[in-house]
């Protein structure tokens, strides 16, 4: 099951938002706890209500970025049991003490161990992700540069996912280029998808993107929220995808 490539989104798959930082902010503003736990699962319940608000809609639940980030944190906490815990002040505050969403710089130890584990198996891994340009740099703070070929920022390239041309990106600079042709023509469906394995957290950008530029993909999902998709798309965790391509 090893790819030629591995290529990995980065937020909701090798770091989070500022999870303690967030629970400082509402901690002293609304003398209200949010534990790790809970934070990382809000995450992803809030990422599953925006994506299917969307896929409903066809547009999102809020009219501008503020209310957009309020949004998300707000239903992360909801969803979680914290009704009416995250206010918009809370929001403010966080945009003032770090910008947007905060500095997704939150991470935990089974990451750079399932990085460890992936790159002593010999698998070739860039990361693309749609960022704010500062993603090498939180990958650098993190010391997880050192295990990507290549870091494509979809700031930087002025191209977002899921848009394929933001993925080919990656492989040519991995000197793949021979990739990228193929993958234009499984795109067409006029060939089968190329050897190429892309992991992230979100539905439209991570699996159906990567899909849809004739790759291979898998969504992150560890609350089993998208359980209408095949258990064969979906995997818990870097540890999962770790087992999984490590295997002997």
């Amino acid at each position: 099951m090893r790819p030629e490539i591995l290529l990995l989104d980065c937020g909701g798959t090798l770091s989070w938002p500022p999870f303690e930082r967030v629970n400082a902010i509402l901690t002293e503003l609304r003398g209200i706890s949010f534990p790790v736990d809970k934070a990382y699962e809000g995450f992803y319940r809030s990422g599953h209500a925006l994506d299917s608000y969307l896929r409903k809609h066809n547009k999102y639940p809020v009219d501008n970025n503020l209310e957009l980030n309020h949004w998300v944190y707000e239903q992360g906490m909801e969803l979680t049991g914290f009704k009416g815990a995250w206010t918009i002040e809370c929001t403010m505050e966080l945009m003032r003490r770090e910008g947007r969403m905060g500095n997704w710089d939150y991470t935990f130890p089974w990451v750079a161990q399932s990085l460890v584990r992936l790159r002593e198996a010999g698998l070739r891994m860039g990361l693309v992700s749609n960022s704010d340009g500062r993603v090498k740099e939180l990958l650098e703070g993190l010391g997880y540069a050192q295990y990507f070929e290549t870091i494509v920022d979809s700031y930087i390239e002025k191209i977002s996912k899921p848009d394929p041309r933001l993925y080919y990106i990656a492989l040519e600079r991995m000197g793949r280029g021979d990739l990228v042709s193929q993958a234009k023509l499984a795109a067409t469906g006029a060939a089968p998808k190329v050897d190429v394995l892309y992991v992230g957290d979100n539905l439209r950008c991570d699996l159906d993107g990567s899909e849809r530029a004739g790759m291979k993909g898998l969504l992150i999902d560890p609350f089993n929220l998208y359980d209408f998709i095949v258990e064969e798309k979906r995997i818990k965790d870097m540890t999962e995808l770790a087992d999984m391509l490590c295997e002997p």
